[in-house]
Order: structure tokens, then C-alpha cells, then sequence
């Protein structure tokens, strides 16, 4: 989380990249026996009255009346129309219709060989690995994406209760042959869900280092992409540049992303194996002396600040056993400290710009 779902994303396409995650694969291809017949370049409407779920009573302490606001999402399946696309000039064309996928996803070079993309990426999905690559995804997620949908309608559920204006964006899944991750606009959202198979998958995402994979997984995605929405109803003072303002920062987005996902458990929302969240807790005194006694709150320093709310493996500055981006998780304790003690609805913590002064109400201080 170093920034916003940050993950390394080449700038131009690189055929060569993408084929070495499967040339490196010790494990054999298995291969497509027949083509599956539902979803071909459908899109899904769904209409989800949640008041069919609180007939059943509250869970997780979801409101039934957040359950019963009517919500409809879009969400297209193109990943089996790009694998069914046959020619590089149809390829081209579809990218053509496309224009976000083709040069905000895929980040077309204006100046590149034309056609250059089209070729690429139909060489890349007709690679036989990729059929295996697509059969896992479908065996995780279903041809229809069915509790995905239902899962992002209940998400968005929560954001209509508390933000009435709220529009939810459509939504494309692709398979891109493990060439980026996500892209979010207001309006779009495009995720590619061969990222998206958890520690386990065939064919991992060697780009990502190991301790950046495992937030790769079913479970991530929903949070993933509510992080992005939260930067939509949070006010931050650009102009305070300290460690302190960026830790609050992180923290709004974790406090917004609990109250849509109000059933997740906090390490998922951070990221962070049950066994380090639980390490945190344990040794909170610890490591906030840390940061009182060595005044990296107001740390101005890029360099220094990431290391406390980039992406690391571990903070070797703290102790070899202290996750990274502590300095994210910790804002998130200042966040909901300051709720604690100043109460009143929890939105309006979002819109204080003022991070010094959610710190010094928040009283913050673990023993």
C-alpha cells in the first residue's frame, strides 16, 4: 500500500515478461478439453434487494435496512471474449471499442508500431498456459462471478446507506495473462483476475514479491477496491507532509473500508497474516515507543516515511518481526481512538483534514 494498490506495472507491453511467469513454472500446463458455452462477452445485471438476505435477521452486524436499498451493479465478463477472439485484427478492433482497457489498462504507447498492442496480447492469450490460467480462475470464481457480485452489491449496499449519492462504478474482470493488476476511475473499475488466485496458483504473479502475493488472493478484492472508492469521501491537509498526516491517511481509508465490509476481519483490511496482526497487537507499546522516542511522526522525508508505509516485507528498523507498513496499521489505531473518544457519526472523521489534531483527541497511547 506504499501508494493507493500500488503494484509494479510495466509502461510499455513486454510479450517476453508475461510468457517468463509460465516458461518458469515448474509445475506441467493442463490443458482446456472443451470450450465453456456461458458468459461469452455478457454483461451482468445484477439487482440485489438485500431485504431477501434480512429475512434471515442481522449478520455481522449489518443493518437491515442497509440490506434492503435497492442496488444495481454491472459487471462484464470479458476475459472469455478477449480468449475468443481469433486474429490480431479482431483484436485490434476490440481494443478499439475498448479505449479505457486499451490505454488506461494496457497503457498503449501513442507512438508505438501500430497494432503493435493488438499483436501482443493475442499472442499472449493464445499461449496454451493461458487456457490453464483461465480454468483456474473459473474454478475459483465461477463462470458467472456469482459471489463476487453479491459480495461488491453488499459493499456498495453500505456506501449508498452512508453516502446517498453514490453511483456505483461498472465494473470489467479480463484475464490480461498476468500483466497488471487493477485499474479504477470513477466510473470504471477494470481488475484482472488471473492476479487474483491466491499463494497457491499455478501461475503466481512473479512480479510481485512473495509478501505482496498473499494480498493477492479471492478474499482481497472486494477490500482492494474499496480502498480506492475511500479516497472519494476523505479529506486530507496536502500541505502536511509529515509521517503523522500520511498514517492518518491510510488510517481514514481502513476505518471506511470496516464500515462498507463491516463482516471482514481486520487483517484482511490491512493485509496482514492473522499471526502478524496478532504480533502487533501484542507488542503496540513496543513499537509506538518506537516511533515517540525516535520522532518519526513528523518525519518529512520521503525516503524515511516509506519505510514505515511502503511496501516492505518487514520493518528492520523497528524489529525483523514487525510487518510492514506498521505506519498504515497505526494510523488506523489513531482513527478509531479519536472515534472513541469524540464519537458522533464516524463519516465525519473522514472529512477532518486536520491530522494533528485527530491525534492529540484521539489520546492514543497503548499499553
Amino acid at each position: 500500500m506504499g501508494t493507493k494498490n500500488k503494484v509494479l506495472k510495466p509502461e510499455t507491453w513486454n510479450f517476453n515478461k508475461v510468457m517468463k511467469i509460465f516458461q518458469e513454472s515448474a509445475s506441467p500446463p493442463v490443458f482446456f478439453q472443451k470450450k465453456i458455452q456461458a458468459g461469452i462477452g455478457q454483461t451482468f445485471m445484477w439487482v440485489f434487494l438485500g431485504i431477501l438476505l434480512g429475512a434471515c435477521g442481522r449478520v455481522c452486524g449489518v443493518r437491515e435496512e442497509v440490506l434492503r436499498i435497492p442496488m444495481e451493479i454491472e459487471v462484464e465478463n470479458l476475459g472469455k471474449t478477449l480468449l475468443e477472439i481469433e486474429g490480431v485484427g479482431s483484436m485490434d478492433s476490440f481494443l478499439t471499442a475498448q479505449p479505457v482497457l486499451r490505454r488506461k489498462f494496457f497503457r498503449e504507447d501513442p507512438y508505438s508500431t501500430p497494432g503493435g498492442l493488438a499483436e501482443g496480447l493475442y499472442k499472449t492469450l493464445n499461449n496454451p498456459h493461458i487456457d490453464t490460467l483461465y480454468q483456474e480462475v473459473i474454478q475459483e470464481y465461477g463462470e458467472d462471478f456469482a459471489d463476487l457480485k453479491i459480495k461488491w452489491v453488499q459493499a456498495f449496499q453500505h456506501v449508498k446507506y452512508y453516502y446517498p449519492s453514490f453511483s456505483a462504478p461498472k465494473i470489467n474482470l479480463i484475464i490480461s495473462g498476468l500483466y497488471r493488476d487493477v485499474y479504477f476511475s470513477e466510473n470504471l473499475w477494470i481488475m484482472s483476475m488471473d492476479y487474483f488466485l491466491g499463494e497457491q496458483a499455478k501461475y503466481p504473479p512473479i512480479d510481485l514479491p512473495l509478501y505482496l502475493r498473499r494480498r493477492y488472493t479471492p478474499q482481497h478484492v472486494i477490500p482492494m477496491s474499496l480502498f480506492y472508492l475511500s479516497t472519494n469521501y476523505t479529506r486530507n491537509q496536502p500541505h502536511d507532509l509529515t509521517l503523522l498526516a500520511d498514517m492518518i491517511a491510510w488510517g481514514k481509508s481502513c476505518f471506511f473500508v470496516e464500515h462498507m465490509i463491516p463482516c471482514a476481519e481486520d487483517s484482511l483490511i490491512i493485509g496482514y497474516s492473522q499471526e502478524e496482526l496478532n504480533r502487533v497487537r501484542e507488542y503496540a507499546p513496543f513499537i509506538w515507543a518506537n516511533f515517540i522516542e525516535k520522532a518519526w511522526l513528523y518525519e518529512r522525508s520521503p525516503k524515511i516515511k516509506n519505510k514505515f508505509v511502503g511496501e516492505r516485507p518487514n520493518v528492520p528498523e523497528i524489529g525483523v518481526q514487525c510487518p510492514g507498513r506498521i505506519g498504515i496499521w497505526l494510523g488506523w489505531e489513531i482513527v478509531r481512538a479519536y472515534f472513541r473518544e469524540q464519537g458522533g457519526a464516524w463519516q465525519k472523521i473522514l472529512k477532518e483534514p486536520d491530522a494533528q489534531k485527530i491525534f492529540r483527541k484521539s489520546r492514543y497511547n497503548p499499553s
